[in-house]
Formats: structure tokens, sequence, C-alpha cells
């Protein structure tokens, strides 16, 4: 008979081709088997498989698994030989990590990790779908938790396995090992890592105040030499402390020599204990004699300021142990000492001279960073970057890297006194407010050194969260300078962060929005925000930012300022400010000329114009030419005649006679008076073009102008003056006369010129040579424009604004006066009386208790006069004698030589005087000595007045001065007729005394000051009227003094303030102070501006009005030295009636009237305040109390004087003015109001739950309610742990309970908590529990205020100099609604690795730059990542339903035939590409596996399995396992994939787990219906699936050639040999997880497919065939049993059978093929195949046997199988149908012909239709089909083999 046979030569299962078609060298189903098909002779041979052997754990590891664990996912380190895994005890609640390494005792397991606290977040469900190894770092994410990373061999040593504890931190650099007991938290096993949220805190030190130089007490430095510590004892207090550089010089006298530049000896404080420092000395630069000396020291001021120039801040990040940085934590305060506004110079800081702000220099000289090892430090941080920036550049810079070992470190304090720094960092740094690593992520790869995410998860929902806010402005609590910028909108966000600090958008709201004032511009001014909202759910911090978005503004300080020719007004600025300034720049005010108050108006300016020169116009003058006098005895006067014509007798005559008077458009000048003048020859200045030069042409560039004035004889121009006229022309008619043109009517404003009568101009007397009138003279001026380039022109520009009464108001009646030229100074004293109330009496006697007279009355040396004490009457006390107020001779004598000696006789006058001039004057009238008259000289409007004063009592009527009237000058008067009754002048007695005359002193808007001792001449000798001797004889006439013939035309001689007159003072010298005294004098007219020079304010006064008082100091008698009523019986010493000397009294010529010290010219100022018309003097103009002239000035005499200054209207002299010494601020408006959405971070990050660190540290600062600033001291713990102690340095009553306690930050923020108890005087109960809606102040500044309403963000405030920045960091808010995005199509990366470098950024995920790609959404969510992949290690992308590649650190160009060519590029992620095929990785991700160049994954949605490789996708499934992959993959929850690098093979497991929840597919399916795992081979060298396995692990790898699975979280390492030493047989074969199952191999033999065969036998080569022992067949093969090959079924497509056994024959197994009963089912309906008969209907049953209705078929036997079915009625006929036959069971007896026995009834019921089907074993011994299927199976764990199989057949038919 023929034989066909089957070899394994494809070594593949095939179940997808119908039986007859399956290729030769294929099987149909294959479990536990391999194929060798590459080995030489072993090529097709099938072999059962090597088992796998439970790996054991190390000896020191003590774990013990339960049964409920599960491996969750694994890595291999292959250049290690170490894999690692993760695996989940459920039932103990334990997550490890465990590694496995080759020892020399073969695999070992080692644990790396325990998790006892759930902080990896893994349950048993959980899959690793994302895990590399970079170096000894393992990270991994699951798709649910965080990205995850632990140090392994850090791990190892805090893993304890032994003890079985949580796994331990362990960090070297922070001292931190097992013995601290610090468990490993989640924050640090993150990817992500945390970074500060805290500013260090700047201490910074300026100057400090306080004396730095000091004299010593005598020390010896003899053998100090540098290194040696000394102890110095100062004789001053100074202010020194550590640190400080000491410059110590010999000084044997003790004199002051600060400052000490250059020392002898240089040293450092180490200490300061009151008086004493001790120090080391540095250097001995000179020799010092032996013993001790004196000696001074000084503090080494040589340094340069720190950030001089520069706004510097200050940050830390965090390096961790894997070299991983975080990000930057707050920015601080900017490390910025502004100065003052009067800096050193006594100036202000900002003068337009120097053209920048030196308040705005940096004075930072120290700089200590506080609180750079925050409490909340994480303990894996081994290093703290102390971090630099400037607020002008985006650059950042490591100052240092401070480690656990520094001093650093353990202060919390860094010093900075130079600015160093060490390197630059990336400028990416900046814009990495948090690492937006991935909340979850699905996918994880490392590709270019960079950790690459996909399908992640970022961002937090909000839910309905809506921001609402408290915002308020409110002044700091701590002095300082910094300030929020007024006239600005601001509105504060807030953001909140996770306990990562992934950070929110800005969340704000319109009640997030508030404005500055102008008025708040000299305040000191924050931001107080309270949040009124919840915080959302996931949020445990929140920080304020804020938005402000006006652009740049500048300070100007004002030089000058100059009116326009159009009525507005020019501003003149240093040109260095030009570029500040455009035509679309709008100006505010912000201080006020010589004002330190800031101006709080809300006026804006516009600029009009811009000019880079001074204009023209402003540089153009006025100046006089020259003056010619009328009057041709005016003192001035140069002329022989008359300027004008004779006045004519009617006004005709004036008009044409061409006089100056109102309406006169020429006038005619006499040209003789203007010979010997400098106006001679004027006209010809008007370059006329006639040929003499003299004819009357128009003028051309020379304008010349004209006007008229009035001066007197004094040489005091007074308030008559024309204004300004031009001169159109000027012709020379004759010899005799110019005729000036004007080009307008003389104005109204000349009328005084018509005056008539004794105040006429125009009188004959003024006309005339001769004077008769007034003394003084009409004058001709004639002035010029001159265009002046003065040297206050240069280095500016010029801008116009528009002048209103405001500005005018503001910068002062043309500040430029002021900064002109001062003109005229009186340096006045103070002259002021005791009132009564200032003398004190004391039991019955009167005292002058406070007549001190050195410091009271005449305090002008130390060695004031003596005073004789008063009269006083002894019986009772009386008001004493005034003494005060009639100070004597020598007083008054005293202190005029003493202002002589101080260079001014100016006082401010309080002093009384006896009398006002012109005292009564007597001469010989008909030598009757009882007929007076008035002197005929008395000052203009006297009308002969006199006045006298002195005590007296009239009627009861005090206080009253007497005026003695008569009617015209001369007339003589008998009596006092205007005072009828009255007795006498005087006092009776000291009681009777009133005081008369006060002075006014200053009073609002006048003020009384007095010239002492004017006057010109004198009576007879001046030594004589000094002299306490009889006088001169030559002056006594009729025994009454007289003038002498040469004063009889000179009243004014004793009151006229001489220049140059020999002075009184002692008789020698030129009179320099009264000449400068004459000059102020002469410039106290009305208009005049003034200004007290002490006020450093600096406001203006226009003089209104002033008037002159000629007044006597005192009246005595040489009899009677100090009091004229000394002995209280006055009527006895003179009768002032009668002016009759009695007997007791000495002459009239003995009285020292005459004298130049009794006499004084008094000048009452009637004022107007410029800056305010009507306020009172001493104010701002705006009600505030302002300068008082008496504040800053004593008595006359000393220094403490007070100057008054006359300022200069015409600014324009021979020299250059001055520059203002306090000017004016003005400040730009921001132009463009730009709507950036940018905000700016503006405080740390706080968190919402308390924690005393963040809110209220020890130490940190508070306010009682006194306002004393207060220290927390302690808080409590435990149950007190919301109890703080404050200290008890002050006596405070703290606030009351319900209210805010601000806890104060050195940057002058603040937290607050609110009282919820109070416990002791000085300790609280503080609500704890919510503190995130309290009040929060904001540290932040944009400003600096110097109180003045100046306001400066500006380095020296020059142009384009650095600016406070707003905030280093920013955000936004978002226009979309922010929520958690679920990015499942993106992909996101990291920063870096480079070990060689040291570099590890894998942490940083920096959201400003580009780290994310996006995939197109229609190619499913991402579900694996793989690097390195195919020839340019390119990434792939893994979707549910495609598969791309992406190109990495590269891209590509696309042609235009669509070609692409590659490009270097910067991108990480270049051009994704899809590969070909509509296949995807579903959502199985574990499926995933790479070998070499080809990747495996299954598509469970499209029920394939996938091999991508270098050309392409293949759908490896359909290698004859299409139907099954496609029947199968969706059954099961995880589809896992594993390569067996030994065998080279791809193992996918089918695998389902009752700890798993139900997949998609089958949302519902309960345990029992799960099928069974399965894993199924495929493998490259035969393309095709080689054979099931029985192994169905958790998770498989292969490391190192080595495969190993997973089984309950046991590691097992497969293809392990093991032998029974005693019979060297192999034991492990198909033995998995200590369970063994057979090698099953199913074969199809279909030659001749398409005829039917007769299958006779069946035999195989290859192994042992299975036996089972038999010892009463005869046989020997079967003494024994023998694990080998069997056959379970052998089967055709029409019949099954089976050989039992197989025999060795001729070097094959063999045997005959027995038939099979086969079973009638509705798997099986062909019948065709069975012998089947009917046998009618069962009529009853009794136990097993059964009675049919009719006799038995004669066919029936034992043996034969009975089925049985219903029946229905079909067309008059039972009938039944094949699918509704059941098995019964086998006849086992016949009883009779209609009774039968069966061994199993199997529901066989009555009334039953039963057929038989005859017994095919025993009927066949062959088979009959078109193929046969030959199921083998070995149970042998020794090794099996199988060549072939066939079988002996013959051919029935085709």
């Amino acid at each position: 008979m023929p034989e066909i046979k089957n070899q394994f030569t494809a070594g593949k299962m095939n179940k997808d081709l119908d039986e007859r078609l399956i290729p030769k060298g294929e099987y149909r189903h294959a479990m536990n088997v391999q194929v060798s098909t590459s080995e030489g002779s072993d090529v097709g041979t099938v072999q059962n498989i090597l088992g796998n052997e439970l790996i054991p754990f190390a000896v020191a590891e003590n774990v013990t698994l339960s049964n409920n664990s599960r491996v969750l996912g694994s890595i291999a380190d292959e250049k290690n030989d170490t894999l690692y895994y993760l695996v989940r005890d459920n039932e103990n609640n334990i997550t490890y990590i465990f590694g496995i390494v080759s020892t020399p005792g073969g695999k070992r397991i080692f644990t790396v990790f325990i998790d006892k606290e759930n902080v990896l977040g893994l349950n048993i469900g959980s899959r690793i779908t994302g895990i590399n190894i970079i170096d000894d770092m393992l990270f991994w994410t699951d798709g649910e938790k965080e990205p995850k990373k632990i140090n392994i061999p850090r791990s190892q040593v805090g893993t304890d396995a032994g003890a079985g504890a949580h796994t331990r931190l362990i960090n070297q650099q922070q001292n931190i090992s097992l013995a601290d007991d610090i468990k490993i938290r989640e924050e640090h096993v993150t990817v992500i890592r945390k970074a500060p949220t805290q500013a260090p805190q700047l201490d910074m030190l300026a100057e400090r105040p306080g004396n730095s130089y000091t004299n010593l007490n005598p020390f010896s430095f003899t053998g100090v030499s540098s290194g040696d510590t000394v102890v110095l004892t100062t004789i001053s207090t100074v202010n020194y402390q550590a640190g400080d550089i000491l410059l110590i010089k010999f000084n044997d006298s003790l004199a002051d020599i600060s400052p000490i530049t250059v020392g002898d000896i240089r040293a450092v404080v180490e200490s300061v204990n009151g008086n004493q420092i001790t120090c080391s000395v540095l250097a001995i630069s000179n020799i010092i004699s032996a013993g001790a000396q004196n000696y001074s020291c000084d503090l080494d001021k040589s340094y340069e300021k720190l950030y001089k120039l520069k706004f510097p801040r200050f940050a830390i990040r965090y390096k961790y142990q894997d070299g991983e940085y975080s990000s930057f934590g707050p920015f601080s305060e900017v490390a910025f000492v502004p100065g003052t506004w009067d800096e050193s110079t006594e100036k202000v800081s900002y003068l337009p001279n120097t053209g920048y702000n030196l308040g705005m220099e940096n004075k930072l000289r120290e700089l200590t960073l506080k609180n750079i090892v925050p409490a909340d430090l994480p303990e894996d941080v081994k290093q703290i970057d102390i971090l630099y920036k400037e607020s002008n550049s985006p650059a950042v810079y490591v100052v240092d890297e401070i480690k656990q070992s520094d001093t650093y470190w353990t202060s919390n304090s860094y010093l900075i006194q130079q600015e160093n720094i060490k390197s630059i960092l990336p400028s990416n740094q900046l814009l990495r407010p948090y690492d937006n690593v991935p909340k979850t992520a699905l996918a994880q790869e490392i590709s270019g050194n960079r950790i690459i995410y996909g399908n992640y998860t970022q961002n937090y929902s909000l839910g309905d969260f809506r921001a609402n806010f408290n915002a308020s402005i409110r002044e700091r609590e701590l002095f300082s300078k910094k300030s929020i910028k007024s006239l600005r909108d601001y509105q504060v966000g807030v953001v909140y962060t996770d306990k990562y600090n992934r950070q929110s958008p800005v969340l704000t709201d319109t009640t997030g929005a508030l404005s500055v004032s102008k008025q708040d511009a000299s305040k000191t001014t924050q931001i107080e925000i309270t949040p009124n909202h919840s915080p959302p759910f996931w949020a445990t911090h929140h920080k304020f930012y804020i938005k402000e978005t006006s652009t740049e503004y500048y300070n100007l300080s004002l030089d000058r300022h100059f009116d326009a020719e159009d009525g507005n007004i020019w501003l003149s600025f240093a040109s260095n400010d030009r570029d500040k300034l455009d035509l679309e720049t709008t100006l505010y005010l912000k201080k006020k000329y010589n004002s330190n108050e800031a101006d709080v108006s809300l006026e804006k300016y516009k600029i009009i114009d811009i000019k880079n020169e001074a204009p023209e116009y402003i540089k153009t003058r006025r100046s006089t030419i020259g003056r010619a006098y009328n009057n041709i005895t005016h003192p001035l006067s140069l002329a022989g005649s008359q300027v004008f014509t004779t006045f004519p007798s009617n006004p005709t005559s004036i008009e044409q006679g061409g006089m100056p008077v109102p309406g006169q458009k020429q006038v005619r000048v006499s040209a003789g008076a203007l010979i010997n003048t400098v106006l001679n020859d004027f006209h010809k200045r008007q370059n006329s073009p006639g040929e003499d030069g003299e004819g009357g042409g128009p003028l051309a560039n020379n304008t010349l102008f004209m006007r008229i004035g009035f001066s007197s004889n004094a040489e005091v121009d007074q308030p008559y003056r024309t204004e300004w006229y031009e001169i159109d022309n000027v012709s020379k008619t004759d010899n005799d006369f110019y005729l000036i043109k004007l080009k307008e009517e003389i104005k109204d404003e000349a009328s005084w010129v018509l005056q008539s009568g004794a105040s006429g101009f125009l009188a004959s007397g003024l006309i005339s040579t001769t004077d008769n009138g007034v003394a003084g003279s009409l004058y001709l001026e004639i002035g010029q424009d001159i265009v002046q380039n003065k040297a206050l022109f240069q280095g500016r520009f010029f801008a116009k604004i528009l002048k209103d009464e405001y500005i005018n108001e503001s910068l002062g009646i043309d500040q430029v006066y002021d900064n002109a030229q001062v003109v005229a100074t009186a340096d006045c004293g103070y002259l002021k009386d005791f009132t009564q109330e200032d003398v004190i009496g004391t039991s019955g006697v009167w005292g002058h208790t406070k007549i001190a007279y050195a410091n009271e009355i005449a305090n002008f040396n130390s060695n004031g006069p003596t005073f004789p004490a008063a009269a006083y009457a002894t019986s009772t006390p009386q008001s004493p004698v005034p003494t005060d107020s009639y100070w004597g001779h020598s007083v008054w004598q005293r202190i005029s030589k003493l202002l002589d000696n101080k260079g001014s006789r100016w006082v401010i006058d309080e002093a009384f005087a006896v009398g006002e001039e012109p005292l009564w004057r007597y001469g010989p009238s008909n030598s009757a000595e009882t007929n007076f008259f008035i002197h005929p000289d008395a000052p203009f409007g006297t009308q002969g007045k006199s006045k006298i004063y002195g005590g007296y009592n009239l009627d009861g009527i005090n206080n009253t001065t007497f005026e003695h009237n008569s009617t015209a000058i001369g007339s003589t008067v008998s009596s006092l007729q205007d005072i009828p009754t009255v007795k006498g002048l005087g006092h009776t007695s000291p009681a009777n005394f009133e005081y008369y005359s006060v002075g006014k002193g200053v009073q609002n808007f006048t003020i009384d000051i007095s010239y002492i001792g004017p006057g010109r001449k004198a009576i007879g000798n001046i030594a004589d009227v000094y002299s306490d001797t009889t006088p001169n004889s030559s002056w006594v006439n009729n025994n009454s003094p007289q003038y002498t013939s040469s004063l009889s035309n000179d009243w004014d001689d004793f009151y006229t303030i001489s220049n140059g007159i020999t002075s009184f003072n002692n008789g020698v010298g030129n009179d320099t102070i009264a000449k400068d005294a004459q000059v102020f004098a002469n410039n106290l007219t009305p208009g005049a501006i003034i200004r007290f020079k002490n006020d450093t304010n600096g406001i203006l006064y226009r003089l209104i009005k002033v008037d002159r008082f000629y007044k006597s100091n005192y009246a005595e008698s040489l009899g009677y030295t100090e009091y004229p009523f000394a002995d209280g019986n006055e009527m006895n010493d003179y009768d002032f009636l009668t002016f009759e000397p009695t007997a007791e009294a000495y002459n009239w010529r003995r009285y020292y009237n005459t004298a130049y010290f009794n006499r004084r010219v008094t000048f009452r100022l009637t004022l107007e305040c410029i800056v305010s018309p009507g306020s009172p003097i001493g104010t701002d103009g705006n009600g505030n109390v302002g300068f008082d002239p008496l504040d800053s000035v004593t008595a006359a005499g000393t220094t403490n004087n007070c100057p008054i200054e006359i300022l200069s209207l015409d600014y324009f002299g021979d020299e250059d003015v001055p520059f203002p010494e306090n000017p004016a601020i003005f400040e730009t408006e921001p132009k463009d109001n730009v709507d950036l959405n940018i905000y700016h971070e503006v405080t740390d990050t706080i968190p919402l739950v308390f924690s005393e660190n963040d809110f209220a540290p020890i130490g940190s600062k508070a306010k009682d309610a006194n306002g004393n600033l207060i220290s927390v001291v302690q808080w409590g713990t435990g149950a007190n742990a919301d109890r703080v102690q404050f200290d008890s340095t002050h006596s405070y009553v703290l606030a009351d309970v319900g209210s805010f306690i601000r806890f104060l930050r050195p940057d002058g923020g603040y937290t607050s908590l609110k009282i919820s108890g109070i416990v002791g005087f000085t300790q609280l109960q503080m609500d704890i529990s919510s503190v995130q809606n309290n009040p929060v102040g904001l540290g932040w500044n944009n400003c600096y205020s110097f109180g003045n309403g100046v306001e400066s963000n500006r380095i020296r405030d020059t142009f384009n100099s650095p600016v406070i920045d707003k905030g280093p960091r920013v955000s936004a808010t978002l226009d979309t609604v922010y929520e958690e995005e679920f990015r499942q199509y993106g992909l996101i990366y990291s920063g870096i690795y480079n070990s060689t470098s040291g570099v590890n950024n894998l942490n940083q995920f920096i959201q400003a730059e580009k780290i994310t790609k996006d995939l197109n959404p229609t190619y499913g969510s991402i579900q694996k990542l793989h690097a390195g992949w195919g020839q340019g290690g390119d990434l792939l992308a893994l979707c549910e339903d495609r598969v791309l590649k992406i190109l990495a650190n590269k891209d590509a160009l696309f042609n235009a035939d669509g070609d692409t060519n590659l490009t270097s590029t910067n991108n990480v992620l270049g051009t994704a590409t899809p590969y070909s095929g509509e296949f995807g990785i579903s959502t199985n991700p574990e499926s995933f596996v790479s070998e070499s160049y080809r990747a495996y994954f299954t598509d469970r949605t499209r029920g394939a399995v996938i091999r991508l490789s270098m050309d392409g996708i293949t759908p490896i499934s359909d290698y004859g396992m299409r139907n099954y992959f496609k029947s199968n993959l969706k059954e099961y929850f995880r589809l896992i994939g594993s390569y067996d690098d030994k065998k080279n093979e791809y193992n996918l497991t089918l695998y389902n787990d009752d700890f798993l929840a139900p997949p998609p597919f089958l949302p519902n399916a309960p345990a029992l219906l799960l099928k069974p795992s399965q894993t199924v081979t495929f493998k490259e060298n035969v393309k095709g699936w080689v054979s099931f396995k029985s192994f169905a692990p958790e998770n498989a790898i292969s490391c190192a050639n080595e495969y190993y699975t997973f089984k309950e979280g046991d590691a097992y390492l497969h293809h392990v040999k093991i032998t029974d030493p005693v019979t060297g047989n192999e034991t492990n074969r198909n033995t998995f997880y200590g369970n063994s199952k057979n090698s099953d191999l199913h074969v199809i033999l279909n030659d001749s497919p398409s005829s039917i065969k007769t299958f006779n036998t069946l035999n195989y080569e290859g192994s042992q065939s299975n036996v089972v022992v038999n010892l009463v067949d005869g046989e020997y093969y079967n003494l024994q049993n023998k694990f080998g090959w069997k056959t379970e079924l052998i089967s055709t497509d029409k019949q099954t059978g089976t050989v039992r056994e197989f025999i060795e024959k001729e070097g094959k197994w063999f045997n005959y093929i027995k038939g099979q009963e086969s079973n009638i089912n509705v798997t099986n309906k062909n019948l065709g195949s069975f012998e089947i008969q009917g046998l009618g209907t069962v009529s009853s049953i009794s136990g097993n046997i059964v009675t049919m209705t009719h006799k038995l078929n004669v066919s029936l036997q034992v043996g034969d199988t009975i089925y049985y079915a219903g029946t229905v009625s079909t067309g008059g006929f039972d009938t039944t149908s094949s699918n509704s036959l059941v098995k019964s069971g086998e006849v086992i007896n016949i009883i009779d012909d209609t009774t039968f026995e069966l061994d199993n009834l199997n529901g066989l019921a009555v009334t039953r239709y039963c057929l038989f089907v005859k017994n095919q074993m025993i009927n066949t011994s062959s088979l009959l089909g078109y193929y046969m299927e030959a199921q083998f199976t070995n149970a042998s764990t020794d090794k099996a083999e199988l060549y072939s199989i066939g079988s002996e057949v013959s051919e029935s038919s085709k």
C-alpha cells in the first residue's frame, strides 16, 4: 500500500485554510513545541520545549509575595545584565520594585524599592505602559498617576529588604541616611520636581546712620602685627559692626581729621560691645611710636556701591540628587536702596545741571540674602543655587552654588559684598515658571536623550470657579520709599498651583481692579488683596499677579522756564533728557518749584513745540542802554539841561511839544541833555539808511524802546514807571532835539506824569533846574532788545506748554527770576521785647526771672550788658517798670556794634520804640521858647504829624497814641491844642504803665524789618555824640538842639541808609554794611519778589505795599542812664508839656536822642504769596503750616539769622544765573496704554493651608494696636498649634478677637491670620483652620516715592537707563475656559540629558518653548512610543488606528514631486508620516515589543497581529492565524507581547485575570465566562505561528539573551534544562510555574486532497512512544509506563479513529488505525457515514430498561448507541429532525424482542422516538476521507522529538 508522509519543514501552524489545502510542512495546531528550521539535520524536527524555573530572592531578602500579586511592568538593563520589574501585592497592599541579576549561583532577585505607603500610586490593575532606564534612573508611567522616577542605587541603599520596611530617603549631600528614617514620599519619586516657594529675603545695608569717625583711648600698637587681634575703646559712639574695615591713624592732638582716607593701620571689626571694638589687624603701613598713643579711626569707605546703576533681584533654585534643577523660585524684591531727595551736597538729588537723579542711584553697600535654605526644603535636594537677575535683561546668572557643607547653608544667609557671578543660565529658564510634566501619560519613551510623553493630561478643571476680591491701596506698614506708581490702573489676579507648582492661568475679575490717584504720589503705598472665593479643589497654594500695561514714563527736572511769544511758556531741560519728550508727550507736574510738597492737581500739559536750542524769543532780552534825568540836580544826572522841554501853559502845547503824557505818540527830547550821557546819538543805533547816519529812516535790526520813570534823589526808583514803548524811528530835528516816534500812543498808565501840586511830576519845579518840589527826577530810559547766547541756554532743550494760572503759580512768578539772580539780601537778626507776662513775682517781690540777657534781651555775646535793678514799690506787688521796652543807649549801642560785627544791621523787628519821627523840632521862633514848629522836611504823607510814645493813664483809656497835629508845615503851636485837659505825660507810679508802639514782627502777610543806625550825617562831632561826656557846645543854641545850616535841607539824613559814607562804627573805613543795606532798601518797592532763604519750600512773595517808619529807640538823660522816670517822680525830671527843664534835670542838650543807634528805619512789608495769593505768610498756599521766619532766627547778632532775598525781575545780568536748588519736577504720561494681557508675579507661593513657616515664621514682625513692631517668638504644637507667642519688648494692646494680625515680611508684604482668642498679654489664639481668604499685602513695588510727589522707577532718571521691572516672571489670563486637557493625540518632551556634562533636564518641560507635537486625531489616541526606530533612529508613535514614524532631531523637505529630503533642524520631533496600512495598536500598548529592526503589536479592533519592519506594516496574523485572532483578541483583557531573544520568537499572551476590570467590549462579563489565558508564538524564520505555549504570564521580557516571565509576582527564567542526577533525563520540559502540560501537535495528511482515501495505519518518526503498562497481554514492550508520543484522536472529514499505542517497527513507530465511536450531535450533522436505523417509540421505562411499542429491529445488538428525538406530524406522518437528536446511551443487554437495557437514559422518556447507530470501532479498522488529521500529544518532561508523520492509504474514489 502507498504511504503518504508529512514533515514539519514549514514549522508553523495554519488555522485558516481548509484541511485539504494546508501546505505540506505546516500543521493545524501545536502546543508547547518548537520546530527546528535552521540547524542542519534537525531542520523540521518538532520538539517539546524547555520549561521555566522560579528565580529565588537573594539570601538577605525577606520578601514573601501573596498569590494576589501581579507584575505591572518590567525593563531590561542590558548593559548591566539586569532587569527590573514592578510588583503589586494586593493582599499585603505593598508595591515592590525588584531587580534580577546574575550571580555565580545563578539568577537572583534583589529588592530595589518597597512601597508600603502607596507613594507610587499603583494597584493590581495598573499597567506600566512606558518604562525606561537612563543610567541609574528608572522612569515609568502607568497612564493614571504622576510619571515616576527613582534612582536605582540610592533606592537600594534606602531599602532594607530584610526588615521589609518602606524605602527610606538617602541623601549624602544633606547627610541623610537610613538612620534619619525619612520615608520616601511621592514628591521624591516624581519626574516633576518641586521648586522653591519663597524668595530670598533681602537685608540691605546702605551707609549706616550715625557717626563713623571717632578718637580712641590711647593704645599701644607696639609689637602688633598683621593678623593680631586688638581691642580698641572708642571715645564717641560709632556705628561699627562686624565685618567693617577700619582705617586707624596716629593723631597725637586728637584733632578732628575726619574723614580718614589713608590709615596707618587697617583692621577688620570682629565684634562690637558698647564702645569696645574687637578687631583683627589687616595691615600696618606706618611705624608708630612705642607705647600708648592717641589714634583716630574711621570706616573705610573706599568701596564701590553694590549694583550702583542696577535693579537686581535674587532667587534660588534647587539642584536635586540626580542633577535635575528645579524651576526658579519667586524673585525677591529689587535690591535697591534709593537715596534721599536732599543728598549730602545739601541740594536736592535731582538737579537740572547734573541731568540725573542721584536719589535713584543704588546706595547699597552690603547685601545679605536670608532664607536661602527654606524650611520646606525638599530632603532630596543636594544644592541650592543663588540666582541673580537685572531688571533690564532677561539673563539670569548663578551667583553661587550652596551645599550643605557650606556655612551659608547652616547660617541660612548669604553675604554679598561684591558683584560676582559664577555663570549665566540658558535664557529659556526664565520662561519656565513651572515644569509642565504631564499629570498622567499613557506613553513614554526616551529619544534623543529626552523623555517624551504621549497621550497625556495637563491642566486642571476649574468647574464653576469665579474669582472675586477685595482690593485696596493702603500705606505700607514698614517705612520705605517703595511704592505703587500713582496715576496708574492695576488689575490683580490670582494663580493657583498644585503641590508641584503646576499653575493655572491668571484668574481675575473686575473686583481685582484698582487705581492709584495722584494724591497718593507722596505716600508709600501697597496693594492689599483679599480673595472672596473658594479655591479650586485641586489647589494647594496660590500666588498673586498684577497687570499694569502702561508704557515707560520719565521724570524731568525743570531747569528754568520762560515766557513764550504766544503767551505760553517754554520749559528748559537738560539736553540728555531730550529723548524723553516728543510732540505726542503729555506732562504732569509732580513737584512744584521750591517746594517739598507733592502737586496733587490733575492738570496735564501737552507738548506744543520742542526746540533743541533756545528760541530766539527767550534769548532776546530788553537791555537798558541808558537813562537821562530831567532834573539836573539829581545825583545821577550828567546833563547840563533838562531832557524834556518846558512845561507849556496848556495841554495843546503839551501835545505839540511832545511831552511823555498819555495819548502822545511822539516825544521830543533835548539833545543837549544827552550829550554827556550814554544816550548821546542813541538814534544811530537804528541803522538809519541816511548818508550821514543821522537821517530818520525806519529801524532795521536794532529795535529801540522807550519808557518814562521817576527816581528819588535817594536813588530809589519809586513805583512810577511806564511800560516799554517800541520806537518806530528817531530823527534828530536839529541840533537841539530828538523826535522819538512811537509805534503806539502812550497809555493812561502814565497819567501820574500829569499830577499837579507837590507830588506832581510835571510841576514847574521838576521842569526847571531848581527843585522846589519832591526830591527826585523824571527820567527817560532807552532800551534795546539783545539776543544773548548765555551759558544758561547751553546744553538745554526747550519744550513749550500751555501757560495757565495754575502752572504759573506752581512754577513761581517766573521761577527764572530766582534762578537768575538774587539782587539784594538782608541778613536779618531778631529784636523783641518782653511782655508783662514774661516777669514773674515771687513772695511779694517782683523779679526779672526771665530776663536772661545773654539769651532773651541782648543775646549778642556771652557777656551781655548789665542792667540795674528797677525801682519798685515796697508795699504791694506792682507791675514792673518795663525796662526792656526802653532799652537805654548803652544797650542800643551794644546792639549796633554787635550787628556791625555780624555784617548786617537788619533785624526782624518786634521791639518797642519811644517815638516815630519827625519828633517835635525846636528852633528859634521870635526867640520865644514857648513857640515851636513842626519841621517842614517830614516825609511824604505825614502832613506834619508827629508821634511820641509813652505810658500814661488818661480817663481810664489805655493804649493810646497821641498824634500832635498842626495845620501846616512851619506853623507854631503854643501848647498841645489837640489834647485838651492833658495834665501830664507820664506815670506817677509804675502801676499805671501800659505798653505802646508794639513792633509788628511777623503777621499774616506783614513783616516788620528794621535797619539799626541809619543816617548819613550827625550833629556835631560824631565822637561827642557817642561819648558820655558833655557834648560839644557847637551844636547848642538857645539851650535847645537844632539843625546846623548844613543839615537844614536834609531831613532824611538821619534816616537815610547811607551808601559809602564814613561808618559810625568807630569812625573808620567804608561802610559796606550800609552800602549793601542801601541796595536792599532801594529794591524794596511794590512788585518786587522776595523769599526767605531759610524756607526749604522756597515760597515766593510779591511786595504789595511798603510802609516806612522812622523810629527813635530810646529817650533818656545823662542823669538817669537807663530810665526816663527812674525815681518815680518823672515830673521833677522834665516838664514835657512845656519842654522846660526843671532844676533837677540836665539840659536838653544832654539827651542822646541824636545818636545813630537811637534811630532805626522800619519797613513794613505787605506780602502776597505767589504760591496761592491770599494765603497767609508761612503757609504753602494749601493751608498747610509752612515757613515761619522766626523759626530759624534768634536774637540779633547771633549766627542764626534769617536772610531775606530780593529777586531780580530781569534775570539777564552780567553773570549767568545759578541753577535752581529745588526745581520743579515733571513726569511724562505714558503714551499708549497698551492692552497687553500680561500679568507679573508679585508674591511668593502662599499655601492654602496654614504653615507657620509660610505665614509667620519665628522672628517675623507684626504690629500691635499701638503701632509697635512685635516679633513672633514661638508657635504652639499639637493641640496648641494655633497659638502664637509674641515678644514682650513693648507694653502693647493686641487687637480684638475677630480682627486680623498682619505678619510683615521683609519686602513689606504680609500675610494675615484672624484672632480667635486672647490667651495672654502677649499670646494669641489664631484661626488657622481656613486661611485662603485672609488679606494678603503685596510687597511689590514699581517705583520709589520721595515723599514730595516725585516717583521714579529708573536709574538716575536718565533716558534709556534700567527701570524696575514689573516682575521677572509673567503669566496671562485665558480667553477660553481653563480646564483639564486630555491630549490623546499629543506629544510633549523634556529637556536634554547628558551624563558626560552632568546635564539632566529631563524634568524640564518648558511651555514657552515648542515642546509639543500633535498628531492627526484621525489616527486615534497615542498608545505607545518607541525610539531608535530604523536606520535614522526615529520615533514610532503607535496610535489606536495608525502607526507613524516621527523624524527625530531632523525634518523633511517636500519636493514638488512629493518626494522628501531630510534636513537638519532644531526640532526635536519632525515630520510625522503614517505607515501604509490601516492598522494601529488599538488600546493595547502592552502588546508592543521590539527586536532589532522589527516591532510587533496587536490591533485588537481589527483582530490582527502586526509586524513593523523595514518593509513596513505586515499583519502577521494573516500567516495562517487570521481567523483565530479575529475571533479571540477581543475576548481578552490584555494582550501582552514579549520577545524571546533566546529563541527569536514573539510571544503574544492573550491574558485574562479576575483582578482586572472587564475589557470594554465585555463590560459585564462574569469571571466564569472569561477564556483562559493563552500564549501563542510567532517566529520570523518560518514567517508563521509556531505553537501555543502553556505559560500565560502577566509580564515577560528578555534580557541579555535570557527570557523571563512573571506569574503572580514571581519571576521565572525560561529555557532552563533540569536533569535527573540519577537517570540523566531531563525533568523540566513543558513545565511552567511548576505545572507540566503536554506537547501537542495536530498534523494534516492531505495528499491528493480531491480523492477519498482509506487511511489504514499511522506511523511517526521520532522519540519514544507513550506506553501504558500491561502485564497480561503477553507483550514485552509495555511492561512499564513510558511517557512519549501518542494520539488522542485521528479523524478524517468522515470518520474518527485512534491508535492506542505505537509499536516500534523498522525505525518507526507504527500501528493500525482503529475506528472510534462517533456521536451524532448538533456539530456533526453529516449522517452519511453512520448506519442509522429506526427503532420505534418508547412504550415504557423501568430503571434503565426500555420497552418499545413495536418489536425491536433485528440488527440491534449490544454496543449500539441509542439516540432519541421528539416527533412532529408532517403530512400525516410522524417525522423527526437530525438537528434534535440526543444521545441516550449504549445497549448493554437485549432482554426480549421489545425490551433492552441501556447504560444511561440521559433524559429518554416515554413517547420518544428512538434510533440506533452501529459501533464504528467494532465494525471498522481504517478511516475513510479526503484527509486525515492526527492529534499527537506527549506528556514527557524529558526531551521528545517528532520528525515526520505518515499513513498507509488506499484510494477509494476520486
